[in-house]
């Protein structure tokens, strides 16, 4: 199913945050990556879900540019997996950065030659926002073309150690 972008209703629809799990499985990290830096740029990101069972049990399946991500919750699957019909688009998608730092023994960040902070590790995450029509609301449904893919949303960094 291809998310159109689309912004919630009062009244109408409600949106339901989702955390997309299994993003350090394989090479998933290295595709968040990309589409980090997409992101980034502003650029656009299609986002869709795949509806599809695992060992025998109800999944769904994130993918973003046609490439899998990762999945919803286990725990979350049921709210959307018996309400498909239900689901009228996207409004928000956004793959977040964490990096770890090198620390001193002082407890502060240790530096390279050139004064920037020594990064250990860094780690790729995405959440989704998922706009649902209300119960006893009927909302005609249409294939979202690639162009309406949903925009990514930028979030600046908390902490900046360097210019």
């Amino acid at each position: 199913m291809l998310l159109a972008y689309i912004k919630h209703e009062t009244g109408v629809s409600q949106v339901k945050k989702f955390k997309v799990v299994g993003v350090t499985f394989s090479n998933r990290q290295k595709v968040l990556e990309r589409l980090y830096a997409k992101q980034e740029k502003k650029k656009q990101i299609t986002v869709s879900l795949d509806f599809t069972t695992f060992e025998g049990a109800p999944a769904i399946k994130v993918l973003a540019d046609n490439i899998d991500i990762g999945n919803i919750a286990k725990n979350d699957v049921p709210k959307l997996y018996d309400t498909q019909s239900s689901i009228l688009g996207i409004e928000k998608f956004r793959i977040s950065l964490h990096e770890d730092y090198a620390v001193t023994k002082d407890g502060g960040i240790k530096e390279d030659k050139n004064g920037n902070p020594i990064i250990t590790d860094r780690t790729y995450s995405a959440v989704l926002s998922i706009v649902v029509a209300n119960k006893g609301v009927v909302v005609e449904q249409h294939e979202p073309s690639p162009i309406q893919s949903a925009p990514t949303e930028h979030k600046k960094k908390r902490w900046q150690f360097w210019k």
